[in-house]
């Protein structure tokens, strides 16, 4: 009696054990996602990804013609799901660099 009572204990320790590992915790990490832009107007060979991680903008990579020439951190790029603007803070100005497509994923 006591070995099938024990026998039963355990499958119901190992199921809890088998389902908490399967919750997931709020506090576990999210998957890196990705801004991507692309001009679709003028300009048609920038490209440019901004990383997401745990919610958070990460910095980025601008490409033209499929090579990186430069890794983004400053903000003086302006995107819209339609747009990409080029901000100048010091004389707050705005210039448009292209129409845009933007993909989240």
């Amino acid at each position: 009696m006591r070995k099938r009572l024990l026998a039963k204990l355990v499958i119901i320790v190992a199921l809890g054990v088998i389902s908490s590992a399967h919750s997931v915790p709020a506090s576990q990490p999210q998957p890196m996602k990705t801004h991507q832009y692309r001009c679709t107007d003028r300009n048609q060979s920038l490209y440019i990804i901004i990383y997401e991680n745990n919610g958070q903008l990460n910095g980025g990579n601008m490409y033209l013609e499929n090579i990186q020439v430069a890794n983004l951190t400053a903000v003086t790029l302006q995107l819209f799901s339609d747009r990409i603007l080029v901000a100048n803070y010091t004389a707050s100005t705005r210039v448009e660099v292209c129409k845009s497509t933007h993909k989240y994923q």
